[in-house]
């Protein structure tokens, strides 16, 4: 695993940290960040003394770089001015390293460096800057935990491979001990039978040649024993085989040898494995032993994923029949806003509006009508007023009054007349105009609210009948 000297590289403008005559600036924000992340135990590299020129760059900025796993731009109006700064992101950059923007002000990135940086997720400090360098601190702590967690996961995949390697020449050094005890033994048996074979033949060759001695012929004789002597040669396969089968051994013994070559190269990682395999058998009767609770359970498993699978379906069904219902619902609601009433229920006789006319008129907001009958009604009641004084206490401030002489004067039929013209217009135009005050949601609750209008004249008839009578009884009494 690549090992990395410090955390963090930190790239800033030397103009945010010195003055001209090279003093450190009293509560620079750059001094703020190295003691925040050395406080958290962050590890990092950072310029001291300013070393850009030439191959210095190269040799120690580019080295230290790579050394760090994260980098940190502290972007500020002085940094995002200086291609020193953008030098070091284009290295980062192509170093495949995490940049962590930290933007202390609002001035825009350099030119040279939007492309790099641009879409990256920055830091704001400068709106608060306490918070800004805790988001800091958090952020570089949560790549470090992933970069590690990425070498652990590739330190686990090598161990896997190097495991899976070790096997693999084992099997292989294993299949190759076996070829070699069988070719071992078959060399064997066949020792065993060629030299029982060449005994048997040896035998026989001299039965053969004392046989040949009692020919009487001696040139016959001479040539049986040449024949007899040159069977020998027969036997030549044999040894012809037995050599193949040497030279395959000593062919099994060079692999072998090989193969222990490979062992002894990676007896190290096995032995730094070693725990690991323990771990890994522990883990692994751990695992028996959770697999046989899971087959315990199973049955149950099974039972409940059928209960379930049942209350899926019920659920499924119940949910289609809501939506069906919901649908017919927002039809039946759509139908019923968008109801118009037709020109006969406009021209539909509204008894609220003949009865309580000014009343009805204001709830309607049909305002100039029911002024008109409200005015019509004071003059009625001022016409009766002035009648009643001039007939029942015609004093010299009520002779001579000359609004009360001609309230009295006026025709006391025309007042009333009036009313029941206009109660009459009512009554006839009243739904339309009431409709067309557009403030009803509905043709429905329309008919609601007239509805109520009538059940009021109900109770608002025996009361006038009682007013009436009422007054007529004053009147006699007067």
């Amino acid at each position: 695993m690549e090992q990395f000297k410090y955390d963090v590289f930190i790239s800033y403008s030397r103009k945010d940290y010195v003055d001209e005559q090279k003093n450190v600036i009293p509560g620079n924000v750059v001094s703020k960040i190295k003691d925040a992340l050395t406080e958290a135990g962050i590890s990092y590299w950072f310029d001291e003394e300013g070393i850009y020129s030439g191959d210095n760059f190269t040799e120690v900025i580019v080295r230290n770089i790579e050394d760090s796993q994260l980098f940190l731009y502290i972007s500020t109006a002085n940094a995002n001015r200086s291609r020193w700064t953008s030098k070091e992101i284009a290295t980062a950059d192509e170093l495949g390293k995490k940049i962590i923007p930290l933007r202390i002000d609002r001035s825009p990135y350099e030119r040279s460096v939007i492309f790099r940086i641009s879409n990256l997720s920055y830091i704001d400090y400068y709106q608060n800057p306490e918070r800004g360098i805790n988001d800091l601190v958090t952020s570089i702590k949560a790549y470090l935990a992933q970069i590690q967690e990425e070498a652990d996961r590739k330190k686990a995949e090598e161990e896997q491979r190097r495991d899976a390697e070790r096997k693999k020449v084992e099997e292989e050094k294993k299949r190759i001990e076996q070829e070699q005890q069988d070719l071992v033994s078959n060399i064997k048996k066949k020792v065993v039978v060629i030299n029982n074979e060449e005994t048997q033949l040896e035998i026989n060759r001299n039965n053969l040649l004392l046989e040949v001695e009692n020919v009487a012929n001696k040139v016959l004789r001479e040539t049986l024993k040449q024949s007899i002597n040159a069977g020998g040669t027969i036997h030549q396969k044999y040894q012809n085989e037995l050599a193949l089968l040497i030279q395959q051994n000593r062919h099994y013994e060079k692999l072998i040898k090989e193969l222990q070559h490979q062992i002894e190269q990676v007896k190290p990682t096995l032995l730094e494995n070693a725990s690991l395999i323990q771990q890994n058998q522990d883990y692994k009767k751990i695992i028996e032993e959770l697999q046989c609770q899971i087959e315990q359970v199973k049955p149950t498993l099974h039972e409940n994923d059928r209960t379930i699978s049942q209350f899926e379906e019920d659920l499924v069904r119940a949910n289609t029949r809501i939506k069906e219902l919901e649908t017919a619902l927002s039809a039946t609601a759509t139908m019923q806003k968008s109801h118009e009433p037709t020109e006969i229920e406009l021209k539909e006789w509204n008894w609220g509006a003949f009865f309580f006319s000014w009343i009805w008129g204001i709830h309607n907001k049909l305002y100039w009508r029911s002024l008109a009958i409200l005015v019509l009604w004071i003059i009625e009641f001022l016409q009766c007023t002035a009648f009643i004084l001039f007939e029942y206490n015609p004093t010299k401030w009520v002779r001579n009054n000359s609004f009360l002489k001609s309230m009295n004067n006026l025709n006391p039929w025309i007042i009333p007349i009036l009313l029941l013209v206009v109660s009459l217009v009512l009554g006839l135009y009243g739904s339309r105009w009431a409709w067309q005050s557009k403030k009803w949601d509905s043709w429905e609750q329309f008919q609601i609210a007239k509805r109520r209008w009538n059940k009021a004249i109900l109770w608002a008839i025996p009361i006038m009948i009682i007013m009436v009578i009422a007054g007529i009884a004053i009147s006699n009494l007067a």
